[in-house]
């Protein structure tokens, strides 16, 4: 679903921005050796977010395999996913401050703390941590998702650079969630 919604809309968001300023130019963070439209996060967004609504709850009726997932979590998933998608949409056209988007990722963060339930409670014996205080965990979940987060960003500036790396990430994880049984979370 992802891949066919994207699939059509990506090439209208091209020509879109090729018709209007919105495009970054080589120079500055890019590297980019002609001109590449900023909004095609609009289309990954759109892609992600209608196969979200379409089959992210109807997962409970697999039968072949044992539904594992607490996908109660998909409504603070998803207004998380709004909040990131509008402060990068807005500071890819008006270019906001680093702390309007620090503040921004912070407030998706704690949608998915405290709307899902979902904290970095245990490392399971990473560093030889296991279970982490409550405090400490949203902490420790607030910082791992801010620094992945803009890592991820500050990689964006090369051609397919970003692209690649979510591929491969995003397929490793769906791998480890389907061989844990847990569905919801490899589709996601």
């Amino acid at each position: 679903t992802s891949f066919i919604v994207t699939f059509f809309i990506i090439p209208k968001i091209i020509s879109f921005s090729d018709s209007g300023r919105l495009v970054a130019r080589p120079g500055d963070r890019h590297s980019h050796v002609g001109k590449v439209p900023i909004l095609g996060g609009v289309g990954i967004y759109a892609g992600v977010l209608f196969s979200l609504l379409i089959w992210g709850f109807s997962y409970e009726e697999i039968s072949f395999i044992e539904y594992t997932s607490k996908f109660n979590s998909l409504p603070s998933i998803l207004i998380a996913l709004s909040i990131v998608f509008c402060i990068g949409l807005i500071d890819d056209l008006l270019s906001l401050s680093p702390l309007k988007k620090l503040l921004g990722q912070i407030a998706s963060i704690l949608c998915i703390m405290f709307l899902g339930n979902m904290t970095i409670g245990n490392m399971q014996g990473v560093f030889g941590i296991f279970e982490i205080p409550y405090f400490a965990s949203i902490l420790f979940t607030a910082f791992v998702v801010v620094v992945i987060t803009n890592s991820y960003n500050l990689i964006d500036g090369i051609d397919g650079l970003a692209g690649g790396i979510g591929l491969i990430s995003s397929s490793i994880f769906g791998v480890m969630f389907i061989l844990n049984n847990d569905i919801g979370f490899a589709v996601l």
